[in-house]
């Protein structure tokens, strides 16, 4: 059953008679629980909750059974990975590794870019199918302006998906939105109807880009909608949920240490009042196995 008053919500949406769909997310739970967790400063935590926002939205578009695991990898930058995991169930989690030295370098700096953030890195998809499925993997370079940019990048060249997506957050109130965008394929339309579909995408996107950073904070997902394509007959689809869910466990914990020498263990052990203690990387959750 459904709980009415659950925060983090993603809508898909269509367009009568357009060759577009759509999706808008707004997490507000999310990102308040990973930011107790994991802040660093405003231009870093921005990017956090925004990532972990797309990475709701990508994995909402691949049905399977199993994981999708959105990663940034970076290198000489104060971000050194950003990690997010999505189950089918809205299950999802997310952690941030920093590079202490390289944020050092650019305290002082004004008007931050994505690039100072993250440098030459990389953002990788991995699906991690529950059964037979074999595993897929996409490599994507972190050279856009933003990280919607570089989503937007990899579904338009590797997918061939005419693709716009854009995310308004506040690391002060702790709220994600994000929206995005799709041309569906319109292969076999004649050259005047691909025209038109075209044309269409492009009013849409120029609509999208008007939303207002208070519109985008206080309206719900209905009301945004509403109010930027009115002029349009939009067709709503059922939500799906997220949940901030860690995925540990005392028994993971357990079959890891069984991976580990017996005489590191005890050494450990005689460090720790008899005690091996682990932390989880992602919701920070202290494990003591005697």
């Amino acid at each position: 059953m459904v709980i009415e008053y659950q925060e983090d919500v993603l809508l898909s949406f269509g367009f009568k008679d357009k060759n577009i769909k759509g999706k808008i997310v707004k997490l507000k739970k999310i990102p308040k629980e990973l930011l107790s967790r994991f802040s660093v400063s405003k231009e870093i935590d921005k990017l956090f909750i925004e990532t972990s926002a797309l990475s709701c939205v990508i994995s909402s578009n691949f049905k399977f059974d199993g994981t999708f695991k959105l990663q940034l990898n970076c290198y000489n930058a104060p971000v050194k990975v950003i990690l997010c995991d999505n189950k089918q169930n809205g299950n999802t989690r997310s952690y941030i590794s920093i590079d202490e030295l390289e944020l050092e370098k650019i305290k002082n700096k004004d008007d931050l870019t994505f690039q100072d953030l993250v440098g030459n890195g990389q953002m990788i998809f991995h699906m991690l199918p529950q059964y037979a499925h074999e595993p897929y993997q996409a490599i994507i370079p972190l050279s856009g302006e933003n990280i919607s940019a570089c989503v937007n990048s990899w579904f338009e060249n590797s997918e061939q998906v005419t693709t716009f997506t854009k995310a308004w957050s506040s690391v002060k109130k702790g709220v994600v939105v994000v929206i995005f965008l799709q041309k569906i394929a319109d292969n076999y339309a004649t050259e005047d109807m691909q025209e038109q579909n075209q044309n269409d995408f492009n009013t849409v996107k120029i609509l999208t880009e008007s939303l207002s950073y208070k519109e985008a904070m206080e309206d719900n997902l209905e009301e945004i909608l509403y109010n930027l394509y009115n002029e349009f007959e939009v067709l709503l689809y059922p939500k799906t949920y997220f949940y901030d869910s860690c995925s540990c466990s005392i028994e993971k914990i357990q079959e890891v240490l069984k991976t580990i020498p017996i005489d590191e263990i005890n050494e450990i052990k005689a460090e720790n009042d008899g005690f091996v203690k682990i932390n989880c990387d992602f919701c920070k959750k202290e494990y003591k196995v005697q």
